[in-house]
C-alpha cells in the first residue's frame, strides 16, 4: 500500500510558549500514533515546517484539521506525493526548535514556498527531500542551530 507524504511551511497567528507547544505535541504524538501518522515538526520563531506521511486517509484527514487551526496561517504545501516507505517510521511527531539563526536549506524551501507554492519541478521535490534526509540522518548534530525535543 502506498503511503502519502505532504510538507508543508506555515507562520504561527501568534507567538506559542514552550507549554502550549509541549500541550500541543502531546496530543498530538498520541492522535498520530492511534492513526498511523508520523512526521517531523520545525519551528523557528514564527514559521512551521512540518512533514506528515502515513496512510493516504488519516494523512488528508490530519491536513484538513492544519487547515482549520487558527495558530498558524499562510499554508503552504512543498511537497505532496505518494510514497512506498515511511521516511521518519519511529517518529509520531519529532520536534526540534531552531533557536537562532535557521539553516540555509530551511531559509530556501519555505522562501520559494512563500513566492510559488507547492513544489512543482523535480529539482524542487529533490531538495525538499534532500532537506527532511539530511534531517532524519543526521538530525540536530548536523543542523547546529537546531535545539532541543519538546
Amino acid at each position: 500500500m502506498l503511503l502519502l507524504r505532504i510538507v508543508y511551511v506555515s507562520t504561527a497567528t501568534r507567538p506559542l510558549s514552550a507549554a502550549t507547544l509541549d500541550a500541543m505535541l502531546v496530543l498530538c504524538r498520541v492522535r498520530n500514533r492511534d492513526d498511523g501518522v508520523t512526521g517531523l515538526l520545525l519551528c523557528a520563531g514564527d514559521q512551521f515546517m512540518q512533514a506528515i506521511e502515513g496512510p493516504p486517509g488519516a494523512v488528508n484527514d490530519l491536513r484538513g484539521r492544519l487547515l482549520a487551526d487558527r495558530r498558524h496561517q499562510a499554508y503552504r504545501e512543498l511537497l505532496r506525493q505518494d510514497t512506498p516507505a515511511r521516511m521518519f517510521p519511529d517518529w509520531s511527531m519529532e520536534f526540534r526548535r531552531i533557536d537562532g539563526q535557521m539553516p540555509a536549506g530551511f531559509r530556501l524551501l519555505v522562501d520559494r514556498a512563500v513566492r510559488h507554492g507547492p513544489a512543482a519541478s523535480d529539482a524542487a521535490v529533490r531538495e525538499v527531500e534532500r532537506f527532511l534526509e539530511e534531517f532524519r540522518t543526521h538530525g540536530a548534530a548536523h543542523f547546529p542551530a537546531i535545539t532541543g525535543n519538546a
